[in-house]
């Protein structure tokens, strides 16, 4: 399993480097691989991967033609199918990260319909500042998010979508700092239902499903 995390600030607010590099701190064992992060604008997205199909690659966060992000967890079981409506020649050159990314930049949220398989995903829209979590019906891999005032350490406090000074944390069911697995990562986190696309724009939130 990789290890997904992200800091979307609703203010405007800009991530740090070492805001996100906090969050992947001690997780090494985990997903020993590599580790990266991508910073844009208000928002900062960090993946630890373990690499185990033939098309890993060393890719995430990735970024997209049209400034769009994703980072990815999982497994695409229809990528033939993906690979087809995009028009593409299949091949372990193509991640299921990029095959994803893709798929958003030609469909946007209703990409994750098309997604068959054990997946988590997280996608920032540079283009229309959106923030987009999502776990398909096959919900093995966990994907949560806290909202939280934008004070550092996080301090939990309830959510209104009319108070901007807040930020929205993505982790993806590790704890921080200690590397071990726990559900969930903390008391007022919230877990993304399998099915679900949960959708973060412009201090406002919303989640849809099928």
């Amino acid at each position: 399993m990789s290890i997904q995390s992200g800091i979307r600030y609703l203010n405007g607010r800009i991530v740090s480097r070492s805001e996100m590099e906090f969050l992947l701190q001690g997780l090494e064992k985990l997903a020993p691989d590599y580790g990266q992060v991508y910073l844009s604008t208000s928002v900062g997205m960090g993946f630890r991967g373990l690499l185990i199909a033939s098309e890993d690659r060393k890719d995430q966060p990735l970024v997209g033609q049209s400034g769009s992000a994703i980072t990815f967890d999982g497994r695409l079981d229809n990528r033939e199918d993906v690979a087809s409506r995009l028009g593409l020649t299949l091949s372990t050159a193509l991640s299921d990260a990029m095959l994803a990314l893709l798929s958003y930049e030609r469909w946007g949220r209703e990409s994750f319909a098309v997604l068959k398989g054990e997946i988590a995903c997280v996608v920032w829209d540079e283009r229309i500042h959106s923030l987009f979590l999502f776990r398909s019906l096959c919900g093995t891999r966990p994907l949560f998010f806290l909202i939280a005032a934008c004070t550092f350490p996080l301090q939990a406090s309830s959510y209104s979508s009319s108070d901007r000074n807040r930020k929205v944390e993505i982790l993806s069911g590790h704890q921080i700092g200690n590397g071990a697995l726990t559900s969930p990562v903390h008391p007022t986190s919230t877990k993304v239902p399998e099915g679900t696309t949960c959708t973060f724009s412009n201090g406002d939130s919303s989640r849809s499903g099928w």
